[in-house]
């Protein structure tokens, strides 16, 4: 849950220059709905030993033989205006392919390679071969939960993240790739680079769901509402603890709390109850294109309220992003706030 996959999407977007911004559906969906034609995902589940044993004799070349034919003929598809292979959950692929990837990620320089030497289990330069593929083009992503338990273990040597460098969250991931697959695969060396996503504190928590409020409040504007604005109480207490399960780590020596995140990540803010209150809202409030929605939430009383305000320095903003401190606030930071469009209560 902490953006793995959304991520390796938006760099294959880049790629081939489709900067689409994310819509309000769940990450999972939006991935699958929006990839562009160069991109293929794989998901290693499907490539999965359910027993964690290779195949033996038949099985195992016709399983190897469709996973090769399977990235093959994409870059073959592509006719040499580049592809991305996306592998998700790379962690459960099973032995049986691990090989086969790493000679295709190491192959994916400068060399030509036939169809038929991956078919056969085996990935060598094809010369003259008329399905020989180029791959000096492609670009390989895995994304995987592996290196996170040696992370966790960093951030209580540290307590803390900050003090981390790159350099020893690399090695943390790329030690467990070589750990989880055996470093004879080579996996762990035949990667280029590592990106770490660390836990999701509190406060990134709040970025993201804040995120996701301004996802909605673009797919309505200038029809229901002229945006859609959360103030900073509504936002804190719907990403805190009150919705949230966070994990703590302790010094063990003084049990003081060293470092706090998300135990889903923001696979749990798919189903937040401030995002399920503002969908509520939206179907019974009245459509105010020209006013301000304002989503706040009173905990005493536990009943959440959108209200339409007036903020006449929008007109300074139209056409631009708003800076970041006037994303949510309280209510008495605008020009004028009237009729309460949809309430409810919370508890």
């Amino acid at each position: 849950g902490t953006g793995k996959r959304l991520a390796a999407g938006l760099v294959a977007r880049l790629v081939f220059e489709e900067c689409s911004t994310p819509g309000t559906s769940a990450a999972d969906d939006y991935f699958q709905r929006t990839m562009p034609g160069g991109v293929l995902h794989i998901d290693g589940r499907a490539y999965a030993d359910g027993d964690g044993q290779k195949p033996a004799g038949y099985a195992y070349h016709q399983r190897t033989r469709a996973f090769g034919d399977r990235i093959i003929g994409h870059i073959q598809r592509q006719r040499g205006a580049g592809a991305v292979i996306i592998i998700s959950q790379v962690e459960d692929l099973a032995p049986s392919f691990v090989g086969e990837l790493v000679r295709m990620i190491q192959s994916a320089s400068s060399a030509d390679l036939s169809n038929s030497d991956v078919s056969n289990g085996r990935v060598a330069a094809g010369e003259g071969d008329k399905d020989a593929v180029r791959w000096n083009n492609v670009l390989f992503i895995l994304t995987s939960y592996l290196g996170a338990d040696k992370i966790f273990q960093l951030i209580h040597v540290y307590e803390g993240i900050e003090l981390i460098s790159d350099k020893d969250l690399t090695s943390a991931v790329r030690n467990d790739v070589d750990d989880h697959f055996g470093s004879s695969t080579g996996l762990g060396n035949a990667i280029n680079t590592i990106a770490t996503f660390m836990p999701l504190e509190v406060e990134q928590m709040e970025d993201v769901l804040d995120r996701k409020v301004r996802q909605l409040s673009r797919k309505h504007e200038g029809s229901l509402w002229k945006r859609l604005d959360v103030t900073e109480r509504a936002l804190s207490y719907f990403a805190g603890l009150d919705h949230i399960e966070y994990l703590s780590m302790k010094n063990r020596e003084t049990g003081s709390t060293v470092f706090s995140f998300s135990k889903r990540g923001a696979h749990t803010l798919d189903d937040d109850v401030l995002l399920q209150s503002l969908r509520s809202a939206r179907r019974h409030m009245p459509a105010r294109p020209h006013e301000v929605a304002v989503f706040d939430y009173d905990l005493n009383k536990g009943v959440a309220t959108v209200t339409w305000c007036v903020d006449y320095a929008d007109n300074a903003e139209q056409g631009s992003d708003r800076p970041a401190a006037r994303r949510h606030r309280d209510l008495s930071a605008y020009d004028k706030c009237g009729d309460v469009g949809w309430r409810g209560e919370i508890r």
